[in-house]
């Protein structure tokens, strides 16, 4: 798994079926498959959570500024 920056080429098909393209500057993160969610646009259709899932992985988005006793609330939020 990676963490990037988008160059505007990466496409990918969001939760509701439609295919995006990434906009420039855009931070995404991707497998070997593609691209998992962009901070944009959200996550995609392929990884979504279903009946049969049963690991999951919630990620946050934190650019530089955001103090990491933030994200650690916010993810405890998620987690409880």
């Amino acid at each position: 798994m990676r963490a990037d920056v988008a160059a505007g080429s990466e496409v990918y098909v969001r939760l509701d079926g439609g295919e995006q393209v990434l906009k420039e500057g855009d931070m995404f993160i991707a497998d070997a498959r593609g691209v998992l969610s962009s901070i944009l646009y959200g996550p995609d259709y392929r990884t979504r959570i279903r009946p049969e899932t049963q690991q999951v992985l919630f990620t946050v988005y934190a650019p530089p500024g955001i103090e990491a006793g933030a994200v650690r609330h916010h993810l405890e939020t998620i987690r409880d």
